[in-house]
Parts: C-alpha cells; structure tokens; sequence
C-alpha cells in the first residue's frame, strides 16, 4: 500500500537536535519583510529627489544633459551618490538618472552585487565611501537580469556553471531561494 508523503516544516527542535546555531536555517525561515526607511537627512532626501526627477526626465525623453561629450569637467565635481548596478545594461546610469558628469559614481558588474566583504568589488565600494563620504547608496537591478535568472534556475536545480559563474551566483542564491519559498 502506498502512503502519501506531507513535509510539516523543520523540527522546532532542530538547533538543539543539531547542537548548533543555523544562522542560515533562521534566515531561511524567517519572513522577509522589507521595512521602509526614511533619508537619514535632508541632504540624502534632497539627492533621492533629484534623482527620481532625473529619472523621470529620461523616460519622458526631456533630459537636461543628455550623453556626457567632456568628460573633463568630472575633476571639479565630488559624487554625492555611489550607485551598484548590473553590467548588462547598454546605456550609462548617469543618463538614465540624468545626473551631471561627476554626481554619481557607478560601479557596474554582473547582478548588480557588490561581492563579499574581502573581495575587491566590496573594498572598492569601501574604498569610495571612505573616498567621498557620498549621501546615498543606490543600489539598482531590474526584472531581466540574468544573473538572477540564472540563480532562479539554481535553486530549481539547474545543472551547477563554471568556479567564477558560481562565485557569482552564490552572492545572489540565498535571496532567490527565500524569494521562491
């Protein structure tokens, strides 16, 4: 005679049947609740404002400073915004948030993650805050990212990629997976 199978969920004893802490195990089951944050000053406030403003422009198509022709003028300016975002984007986010040369400094790469701490992506980002003291962290994905496509297609049991597909991928896996529970 067949049965049918019903997972209950963990064993709220797990931890002590373990004898151990499972950070991850608590992560995993904990809901994600995304709290919202106000500017920690009218600066931060000011900045986020302009760039949504920016941004709008763009998408209207009324840009104020268009593709960024000199360069050279980026010397006089301190960035006040540090922005993360993926590579695979085919125009620069100082125009798609419509910023003058200089405002933002961008630093690009696959999945918009910024590694881990140690690695050189985190340490430049370090390096930057230390450098510029920026008002805001913007922090930009959207919904076609391969990176977090392929990450999806890990936790539905994809076949593993390469070592550096992998590095990747490992910064992005935990959220998908929370994401699809």
């Amino acid at each position: 005679e067949e049965g049918n199978l019903e997972w209950l969920g963990p064993h709220p004893e797990q931890e002590t049947i373990v004898g151990s802490t499972l950070k991850v195990h608590r992560w995993r089951e904990a809901p994600y609740v995304r709290k919202a944050m106000a500017p920690s000053s009218p600066d931060a406030r000011a900045i986020i404002d302009r760039l949504q403003e920016g941004n709008t422009r763009f998408v209207e198509n009324h840009e104020l400073y268009g593709i960024h022709e000199n360069p050279s003028i980026v010397h006089d300016v301190e960035p006040d915004t540090i922005l993360v975002g993926s590579s695979n984007l085919r125009i620069s986010y100082e125009e798609v948030f419509d910023s003058k040369p200089g405002q933002m400094l961008v630093q690009q790469c696959m999945g918009a993650i910024a590694g881990h701490a140690g690695g050189a992506l985190f340490a430049s980002l370090e390096f930057a805050v230390a450098r510029f003291s920026p008002k805001v962290l913007v922090v930009v994905g959207h919904s076609g990212d391969e990176v977090v496509s392929a990450a999806l297609q890990q936790v539905r049991g994809a076949k593993l990629p390469s070592k550096s597909m992998r590095h990747v991928l490992d910064q992005v896996v935990p959220s998908c997976m929370k994401a699809v529970k």
